[in-house]
């Protein structure tokens, strides 16, 4: 869960630029790459986060979150 803010769902690793969350949270800056391995998460989710940066910083985040996603 990609940006989530304060916004936690259970079950899903969710991330944001935050300092602490509670369990389940992890720090990433999303604007740089993204400390999973390829081919990692079956899902991405992200909501209310992509139209507040820049083209050229949503093309980094986009860029990331395919190399991350299982392929097919």
């Amino acid at each position: 869960h990609y940006a989530c803010g304060y916004n936690y769902i259970d079950g899903w690793l969710n991330v944001d630029i935050m300092s602490k969350g509670p369990a389940g949270y992890k720090y990433v800056n999303l604007l740089e790459q993204h400390p999973f391995p390829d081919d990692h998460f079956s899902y991405a989710f992200c909501e209310d986060f992509i139209e507040h940066i820049s083209q050229a910083d949503s093309l980094v985040f986009l860029q990331q979150v395919h190399r991350t996603l299982t392929r097919g």
